[in-house]
């Protein structure tokens, strides 16, 4: 009796002939009951219960009168039938209850009636296969002559692979270093005990290069006695010292697997002894003991991950290093700001200040010149030749041009009082004529030629309206050289408006003169903060024009 077991059930003895010749070849393997009732069907999986023979294979047709399919679909809730392939051989009635089976795994294949030749060993062996590579993998390759050969060598190869993949790791986790190690080393003295052709096992004074920085290196030193030490060139040049290897430690591991050059230089300490392998010894020592490679390569691994552990452990130092120096760093960043902050404020205190200074200045002489004109009302002039509403005319036109004024250099101011000066003689009549810009006025001219004092007088009536004006200029240079100082100070936040516009440098210096012509003392410009903001501050009429 074998161990399994292969039902057949249909009640035409035709088909079941059928059937019972296609499954003989099966039969060195397991053994196959016909039978022709679902009640003998049922007797029989008892008896197999009973004999302990595990049952591969259910065959069942499906017609009138023998429900085959609700026979098949109930194997899954009996224990000994639930892992057992199901097969349905179908005249083509209820197709789509038998599809749905299928679908929802509880049937594994169906076939319809009338059956090709070979279609049911072809069938039987596929499913066969199946269950014994689920079920019965310790004894695969014993069914190879009557089931698929190609599947169960594959799946036989598979778990070998899989025990041997599970054994390289669990067979050597739970050993120590030094334990891993000591089973290497007598590995490795013993395959060339007697036949070190090659004299790998080697002895070395203290001083002795094994690898060195930037190299090429052909070997792998195993060190089962001794110390060697790990140096590495820093970015002066300057060879420095990364760590020390002893009895079980690997020398030129990462170069030897991939072939780079060396990444460090290896001295001996002391006397020291190692086993060096080129890739061909290598080679031929672990073919030669398959039980050498797992020890050899997780002694490996574990080198590689000491390694790594050691740089991610260096890396993390320094990362944390690295972050207390940027955290100081933004410390006194923040601290510098808050020096150079005070200063600002200082500084754009001290500069409100003289514009604020010249307003309110500007403001008295403002008063007190509109005091003097509104006290003396030109129609009481006595002045011959005069009229007052003319001298109110003249007024306002005075206070109109000083107000639109640009100013003028004092070169140019003199050249124009030397040429009036050849028309009249009166060199103060001549000046307060220019600084009136009245030296263009004719019927003025021939009253101070004719009557110099009372020229001197309608120029000391006029120069309250000019006065007037230029004082009314003055306020708003000021009052626009605060807003400008603002919108600086906007710009440190965002930018504003950086359109270019065109400006009369000339007119920019000369307002800032005026600004600053009773403020800017020595002690101020020594300062190097106030002196740059009273330099911006001067340029800002002519900042967006580009020159600067």
């Amino acid at each position: 009796m074998n161990s399994f077991a292969i039902l057949c059930l249909d009640n035409n003895p035709i088909s079941m002939e059928q059937l019972h010749h296609e499954l003989r070849p099966f039969t060195s393997k397991f053994d196959v009951h016909t039978l022709d009732c679902l009640e003998d069907a049922k007797e029989a999986l008892l008896h197999c219960e009973e004999q302990g023979q595990q049952i591969a294979l259910v065959i069942a047709s499906h017609h009138d009168n023998f429900n085959g399919a609700e026979f098949l679909t109930q194997l899954d809730q009996d224990p000994i039938t639930k892992s057992a392939r199901r097969i349905l051989v179908s005249c083509g009635q209820d197709i789509q209850a038998i599809l749905t089976a299928v679908n929802e795994g509880r049937l594994d294949h169906c076939l319809t009636k009338p059956l090709q030749d070979g279609l049911v060993k072809k069938t039987v062996q596929k499913e066969l296969t199946t269950y014994i590579i689920e079920n019965d993998s310790e004894n695969l390759l014993s069914f190879s002559l009557v089931l698929d050969q190609q599947r169960l060598l594959r799946s036989h190869i598979e778990k070998k692979m899989r025990n041997y993949r599970e054994g390289f790791i669990s067979d050597h986790h739970k050993l120590s270093d030094e334990a891993l190690a000591e089973q290497v080393i007598s590995a490795l003295r013993l395959f060339f005990e007697g036949n070190d052709e090659e004299n790998a096992c080697r002895r070395y004074s203290p001083d002795h290069l094994l690898t060195k920085e930037g190299e090429e290196n052909r070997f792998l030193w195993f060190i089962t006695k001794g110390e060697v030490a790990l140096y590495k060139k820093d970015d002066i040049g300057m060879q420095r010292e990364v760590v020390r290897y002893s009895k079980g430690n690997i020398v030129g591991g990462m170069s030897f697997v991939s072939g780079e050059r060396s990444f460090s230089t290896a001295i001996t300490l002391k006397p020291t002894e190692v086993i060096k392998l080129d890739r061909d010894v290598f080679a031929q020592v672990m073919h030669s003991n398959t039980d050498l490679l797992p020890l050899f390569t997780n002694l490996l691994l574990r080198h590689f991950n000491r390694r790594l552990q050691r740089s991610i452990t260096n890396k993390l130092a320094l990362q944390k290093t690295l972050e207390s120096l940027e955290n100081a760093q933004l410390q006194l960043i923040e601290r510098e700001k808050m020096a150079m902050l005070g200063q600002l404020v200082a500084g754009v205190a001290h500069e409100l200040n003289n514009p604020v200074a010249a307003i309110l200045r500007g403001t008295e002489t403002l008063v007190q010149n509109i005091d003097v004109i509104l006290s003396s009302p030109e129609h009481q002039t006595t002045m011959e030749n005069v009229r007052g509403d003319e001298l109110l005319a003249r007024g306002k036109a005075l206070l109109e041009a000083a107000r639109e004024a640009k100013p003028v250099s004092t070169a140019a101011e003199r050249e124009r009082v030397k040429q009036l000066m050849t028309q009249v003689k009166d060199r103060r009549i001549s000046k307060k004529m220019v600084k009136l810009n009245l030296d263009s006025d004719e019927r003025l001219i021939r009253l101070a030629q004719k009557d110099p004092e009372q020229a001197l007088e309608i120029l000391a009536n006029s120069e309250h309206y000019h006065q007037v004006g230029a004082t009314l200029r003055s306020i708003g240079v000021c009052a626009q050289r605060i807003a400008d100082m603002v919108k600086s100070l906007k710009g440190y936040a965002r930018p504003d408006d950086e359109t270019f516009h065109y400006v009369d440098i000339h007119e920019g210096i000369e307002d800032t003169l005026v600004i600053f012509e009773n403020s800017s003392s020595a002690t101020n410009w020594r300062n190097p903060t106030l002196r740059y903001l009273k330099y911006t501050a001067s340029l800002s009429h002519f900042n967006k024009c580009g020159l600067t």
